[in-house]
C-alpha cells in the first residue's frame, strides 16, 4: 500500500496531537502530585518545622517556575486542538455570589470525553472576565457570553452544538447566589487576555 503525503501528513499530525497531549497529562499530575505533598508536609507533626518549611519552600519554588512552562504547553495543546479533528472543550463549575463573589469549584480539559483538571484559576479568568466586562447582572451577563460563543461555535463548527452547553441554577436561601457550568471549545480561552497567561 502506497502511504500519500497527505495520508503521512495527517498520521504526523495525529501522532503529534497525541504527543502533546501525554506531555500535558504528565505535567498536570506533576503538579497535583506536588501540591498534594505540600498538603501532607503541612500536616505532617513528626517531621520538624524548620525542615518541613524548607522543603515546603523548595517544592513550591519548583511550581511556581514550572508555571510558565506548563501554561504556554497548554496553549500549545488547545491551538493544536483547534486545528485537529478533536474535540477539546473546557467545562467551568462555579459559584457567584453577587455583586461579585466568584468561587470557582473546577476547571476541566475534555480532549474527546477523557477528563484533565487544570488549574482553576484558568476558569476563574474566563468567568470573572465575563462578569466583570458586563453592566448586566450576572445571570444575564453569561447568558449573554454564552449566547455569543454559542453563535460562533455553531459557524465554525459547522452546526455541531453538542461540545457547547450552560446551565444556571439560582439559589435563594440562605445566600442569593448562582451556580453555574459552561462548557465551550477550549479554543474560547485563547480569545480572553489574560486567560492562559502565567500571571500569579
Amino acid at each position: 500500500m502506497v502511504m500519500t503525503d497527505e495520508t503521512a501528513s495527517m498520521q504526523f499530525l495525529e501522532k503529534e496531537f497525541w504527543k502533546r497531549y501525554m506531555h500535558l497529562r504528565s505535567v498536570l499530575l506533576r503538579r497535583s502530585a506536588q501540591r498534594e505533598l505540600v498538603e501532607r508536609l503541612r500536616s505532617e507533626e513528626a517531621i520538624a518545622d524548620a525542615l518541613k518549611d524548607a522543603v515546603i519552600h523548595a517544592v513550591n519554588t519548583e511550581i511556581a517556575a514550572n508555571r510558565t512552562t506548563f501554561f504556554e504547553l497548554l496553549e500549545h495543546f488547545v491551538v493544536a486542538g483547534a486545528n485537529s479533528l478533536h474535540a477539546v472543550d473546557i467545562e467551568i463549575l462555579f459559584t457567584v455570589i453577587p455583586p461579585g463573589t466568584l468561587e470557582v469549584h473546577r476547571t476541566l480539559l475534555i480532549v474527546d470525553g477523557r477528563e484533565e483538571a487544570i488549574p482553576t484559576e484558568i476558569g476563574h479568568r474566563l468567568v470573572a472576565g465575563v462578569i466583570e466586562g458586563s453592566a448586566l447582572p450576572v445571570a444575564d451577563a453569561l447568558q449573554e457570553f454564552y449566547r455569543r460563543e454559542e453563535q460562533r461555535y455553531d459557524a465554525l463548527l459547522g452546526g455541531c452544538l453538542e461540545r457547547c452547553s450552560l446551565h444556571i441554577l439560582e439559589e435563594i436561601y440562605p445566600v442569593r447566589c448562582y451556580h453555574g457550568r459552561i462548557r465551550l471549545p477550549a479554543s474560547v480561552i485563547l480569545d480572553y487576555q489574560g486567560v492562559v497567561s502565567p500571571r500569579v
